[in-house]
């Protein structure tokens, strides 16, 4: 197998291309390790949520069935207590998968980078690359994203972009988020 020039012994055949597309690869590849370790997680977390959330119904509706007592209202107080961290917690697990989406988003787009610029037909062409900013403003699931694109897009620094960000954050609502 002939030896491919890197950055560490380069020779003629070096590129910064090749070596551009190797970076990106290598972050890629880190994003899905994190994701793919964070996702185990988080099942094993689900799981022993939901768990939870079926005894704690079980533990009011027989507490319940007893008499009037200081011993039932405090049961049930616990109950209501440990619903409500429940709740709390099913929240965090929907940021959670929210982030796991936009973190997919991210080795897309730089996947569909790293295609681009290892092509010489297509790295040249601006047609492409306004395709491809195109693809990956589409596929922005958020406001926010698309705001932040079209940021850099339009020349803002990464500060300045997540300025605007983080203004536009401070307006959102947080009763968009969905319980189930």
């Amino acid at each position: 197998m002939e030896s491919q020039s890197t950055s560490h012994q380069p020779d003629l055949d070096w590129s910064q291309v090749r070596e551009t597309v190797k970076m990106l690869t290598a972050t890629m590849c880190q994003v899905e390790n994190a994701m793919r370790e964070g996702s185990n997680a988080v099942e094993t977390l689900t799981s022993g949520f939901m768990s939870m959330a079926n005894n704690a119904e079980n533990i009011t509706l027989t507490a319940n069935s007893l008499e009037d007592s200081e011993a039932k209202e405090a049961i049930l107080s616990y109950s209501r207590q440990n619903s409500d961290h429940i709740q709390a917690s099913i929240m965090a697990f929907q940021f959670y998968d929210k982030l796991y989406q936009r973190l997919q988003q991210t080795t897309q787009n730089l996947s569909d980078l790293s295609q681009l610029v290892e092509s010489p037909q297509r790295l040249y062409n601006p047609n492409e690359w306004s395709q491809l900013q195109n693809d990956i403003l589409s596929r922005s699931t958020t406001q926010n994203d698309k705001q932040l694109l079209e940021a850099i897009l339009g020349g803002k620094s990464i500060e300045e972009a997540l300025a605007l960000a983080g203004q536009q954050n401070a307006e959102t609502d947080e009763d968009d988020i969905e319980l189930f």
